[in-house]
């Protein structure tokens, strides 16, 4: 089957192409590999040994927003002034 090409970008400066490591690194990142199962001491009367027990990943909860730095983070926020704290932006490798 023949290769369709994207049209010439009319910016060939703009042009970026991702690097090998980059793709690995990205790769790397969403291929995860997390055990299902965990050998582990159980305290069970009936048990008292390591038995093998089932492993999840809990997620963040909801943040409350009557937390004290919640508010203060928005006390400092409000009015004019725009963004008063670092966000924080991951570096991303090119």
């Amino acid at each position: 089957p023949k290769r369709r090409h994207s049209p010439p970008s009319p910016f060939p400066h703009r042009r970026r192409r991702r690097s090998r490591r980059a793709e690995e690194s990205f790769q790397a990142a969403t291929m995860v590999n997390v055990p299902k199962t965990k050998k582990t001491y159980c305290k069970n009367k009936e048990c008292k040994k390591h038995t093998l027990h089932k492993v999840t990943q809990y997620k963040k909860g909801k943040d409350s927003l009557s937390a004290q730095g919640k508010r203060r983070y928005d006390r400092k926020q409000s009015g004019y002034g725009g963004q008063t704290k670092p966000v924080f932006h991951k570096k991303v490798w090119h």
